[in-house]
């Protein structure tokens, strides 16, 4: 999935120019104007890293609705088209760009989700298009399909079966006909070899060859030839059992010891569930029992925790948008944004106490944190405007405006609050969708310093932040891969970074963004996780600035969130898409 930003629109204090090129099935306008149709507005922000012109038009599609507007460039200040969709368009919505050029065949391609909560509302999803060979049809044959994969050797169990044989490929289909002569037809893609047999064994069993290419169509004016199918994988050799978790309580999680769960169950039709659920908070209580995770599908989902393994509870808290949500350190109570406010529940039997009330009562929560002392809660939310709340007092103490662009929130919680107060002031961040951040340092109950603002610069959008547990050092992650680290409280904006930046690294070419870190209890590692072309989570060392451990999600998936388990030996990930969480221990 071509990397995307997801926000929900408070207001139009975005960094964007608005093209008034906005065509729907239903209205014609610039900057989402009035219809009397109840349809809602996709706000669609097109950029890319670095100018591009010579464009011709852009083709955007929404469920079944589809249309094409001019466009002439793009560069990293977004184009934005409005994009009305019927009402009955709710929930979890895809979007899709394709941009061809004036000439030639190079264009450009993106896909992200919108999230549609009514009627008639306006979201937004930003787009970072990727470049694209895009011809037009009618001059060459469309390229035969590829061969299917060979299916994987089995895994070995205690005492290891040997794989199964991979099937062949299935037959590439051949080029469609077409103009004056179609270019042949590719051949089926060769069949994948059978996954590792018995995983942790003495002797690990052998993946599967690969199936051999489909062969090429035929250059012909109707069409390609079709390929032929990849030949069988050949099975995965028995491994000899054993276990892979062999680590013990207290030691950092193993990262070859992860197991995926639902935070969401999915239908009995799809591995998916129907929400497509992004999981954006995940935590655990200080007793180390009780793991929650939090998702846009409205839900804070209670999980019991043995230190290894969770077990859906049974218990739903109810959220607004994103699922944010924030456990105090002395792990009596739980904040819950939601429509309008913050609720309180106490944790020993997960009743609400009280909402705590915004200064902006329409607006919804897009980030939570605790105090250290367990009685304060930080709170952000749709209009920009920072809360501090006593967790007795349903009346905020105070509040204030951060710089930061929000507007409804970005791929990961925007408020960070370390487990420990310097004398020099509480330390407060607030990462923006405009891919900044702002900083405070609170004294006293509920005053706010100087804010001070870290400004992106160049594509180095910062997304996430996390502090050390001792409060003294703030890592902040961005969108082209990199960790940075400052030391806290940060004097100003142009103070630099300190020691070496980490990275999440880039496959094929493609950077991959980080999404969510935290720190160790201990301090002396972070985790990050994130996403682009290849989803991971990894563990690194802080004081080296060495990677220590990584595991990749599966195809597809991001890592959005990630949390340490008190004792430091598990780490539970959120996941971008299909409601999946993944605990990885000892």
């Amino acid at each position: 999935m071509t990397r995307g930003r997801l926000v929900l629109v408070g207001d139009s204090g975005g960094r964007f120019t608005r093209a008034c090129l906005a065509v729907s099935l239903f209205a014609v306008g610039c900057g989402g104007g009035s219809s009397p149709n109840t349809g809602s507005t996709i706000r669609v922000q097109l950029t890319t890293a670095q100018l591009v012109s010579g464009l011709l038009s852009v083709q955007l599609t929404a469920e079944s609705v589809t249309r094409t507007f001019p466009l002439e460039s793009l560069s990293r200040t977004a184009t934005v088209f409005d994009l009305t969709v019927p009402s009955s368009v709710t929930g979890t919505v895809e979007v899709d760009a394709l941009v061809r050029p004036a000439s030639g065949c190079m264009g450009y391609a993106g896909t992200d989700l919108a999230y549609s909560g009514a009627a008639g509302g306006t979201v937004t999803v930003t787009i970072v298009m990727q470049p694209r060979e895009i011809c037009d049809g009618g001059v060459s044959g469309a390229a035969g399909t590829g061969g299917s994969a060979g299916t994987g050797g089995s895994i070995g169990g205690t005492t290891g079966t040997g794989g199964v044989a991979g099937t062949g490929g299935s037959a590439g289909t051949g080029g469609a006909a077409a103009g004056t002569g179609g270019v042949a037809g590719t051949g089926g893609s060769a069949g994948t070899g059978g996954a590792t047999a018995g995983t942790g064994g003495a002797t690990a069993g052998r993946g599967g060859t690969g199936g051999a290419a489909g062969t090429g169509g035929s250059t012909a004016g109707t069409g390609g030839v079709a390929g032929t199918g990849g030949g069988a994988g050949t099975g995965g050799v028995a491994g000899t059992g054993g276990n892979p978790c062999t680590g013990t309580p207290g030691s950092i999680p193993s990262l070859s010891c992860c197991t995926q769960y639902d935070h969401a169950a999915p239908s009995a039709a799809t591995t998916c569930d129907s929400n497509n659920t992004y999981v954006y908070n995940v935590a655990f209580l200080a007793s180390g029992n009780t793991m929650l995770t939090g998702g846009d599908d409205g839900r804070v989902k209670l999980w019991n925790f043995d230190g290894k393994t969770p077990t859906d509870r049974g218990t739903v808290l109810p959220a607004s948008y994103y699922g944010y949500f924030a456990v105090s350190p002395d792990g009596m109570n739980a904040a819950v944004g939601n429509a309008g406010g913050v609720d309180i529940y106490t944790t020993n039997n997960w009743t609400k106490q009280r909402t705590l009330a915004l200064t902006t009562t329409t607006s919804s929560i897009y980030g939570v944190a605790f105090a250290p002392d367990s009685q304060r809660v930080f709170s952000i939310d749709g209009a920009d405007r920072l809360h501090i709340h006593s967790i007795s007092n349903v009346t905020a103490l105070s509040s204030t405006v951060a710089t930061v662009y929000n507007g409804g929130g970005t791929v990961s919680g925007v408020v960070s609050v370390p487990p420990t107060q310097l004398a020099t002031g509480l330390g407060v961040a607030v990462s923006g969708s405009d891919g900044d951040v702002s900083l405070y340092s609170v004294t006293g109950t509920s005053t706010f310093g100087t804010e001070v603002v870290l400004l992106a610069t160049d594509y180095y959008n910062y997304v996430t932040t996390a502090f050390s547990p001792n409060g003294t050092l703030l890592a902040v992650g961005d969108w082209d891969s990199f960790g940075w680290f400052w030391n806290f409280p940060v004097p100003s904006a142009v103070t630099p970074p300190t020691g070496t930046k980490i990275s999440l690294g880039s496959t094929n070419d493609i950077t991959d963004s980080i999404y969510g870190m935290a720190f160790s209890p201990n301090g002396q590692y972070i985790a990050i996780t994130g996403g682009y072309n290849q989803g991971s989570v990894q563990i690194w060392n802080v004081s080296t600035r060495t990677m220590v451990s990584r595991f990749n999600l599966p195809a597809t998936l991001e890592g959005l969130s990630v949390a340490f388990s008190p004792n430091g030996s598990a780490l539970v990930v959120g996941v971008h898409g299909c409601g999946k969480v993944f605990v990885c221990s000892y």
